[in-house]
């Protein structure tokens, strides 16, 4: 008999944290992450082509998080104990799901089975 188990990638961070409510540095922060994030797009999008009004409203509900980070550590369940057919039968479901499972699909893909 078997139930269903939860395969997981999951990072957990420790260290002094600064909270940024100024909309000075949170508007800074947005604007920095935006350029990283739209560079790719065909037609990037800028917080200039928004109203300023617009813009103004949506940064006063943003607190930004500062990490200054004293210790990382990783950790991941994804069917190393199971047999190959296993893991395969699991990618293979986990393949029609939504991006998420799609995505721990490929961790197990390019995880080595530690059972040998």
């Amino acid at each position: 008999m078997v139930v269903p188990t939860y395969n997981y990638a999951a990072v957990h961070v420790s260290g002094q944290v600064t909270v940024h409510d100024d909309v000075r540095w949170v508007r800074g922060l947005v604007s920095r992450l935006t350029g990283k994030f739209e560079k790719q797009r065909e037609v990037p999008w800028k917080m200039g082509d928004a109203p300023a009004s617009y813009i103004d409203e949506r940064l006063s509900h943003i607190v930004g998080l500062e990490i200054r980070i004293s210790h990382l550590a990783g950790k991941w369940k994804l069917n190393q104990n199971r047999s190959e057919a296993d893991r395969r039968s699991v990618i293979a479901g986990l393949n029609t799901g939504n991006a998420d499972e799609k995505a721990v699909a490929q961790l197990m893909v390019r995880q080595p089975n530690s059972r040998k």
